[in-house]
């Protein structure tokens, strides 16, 4: 009889965070284009609300699609990219901070 090869694991997980964060990045985009064009604070408020969401997200994402070709199995295929984004979210928050406090006043 014919073996069947082996397929390797799914390509679900990283399809779903690709999927995650286009639909993030166009809901950031546009709260945070609707709010800024009311008021300038409302839009430095919309955009430290998004930072974290959105680091998540594409940090998540680019994670996934790593883990998909190097690990084959296991709980690590959905920890590795859910801890990595929490970084990349805090990460991107701290960023956003400190540019609006050191380097926004002066432009």
């Amino acid at each position: 009889m014919d073996e069947v090869p082996d397929e390797g694991p799914s390509f679900l997980m990283p399809g779903l965070w690709m999927a995650a964060t286009a639909l993030v990045t166009l809901a950031v985009v546009g709260a945070v284009g609707v709010m800024g064009y009311g008021s300038e604070s409302a839009g430095m408020l919309a955009s430290n609300l998004a930072a974290f969401p959105l680091g998540f997200v594409c940090t998540g994402a680019a994670v996934a699609v790593v883990v998909h070709f190097v690990v084959k199995g296991g709980p690590l295929r959905l920890a590795v990219p859910m801890g990595c984004g929490c970084l990349g979210g805090i990460g991107l928050l701290v960023g956003l901070t400190v540019f609006y406090a050191a380097i926004w006043p002066s432009l």
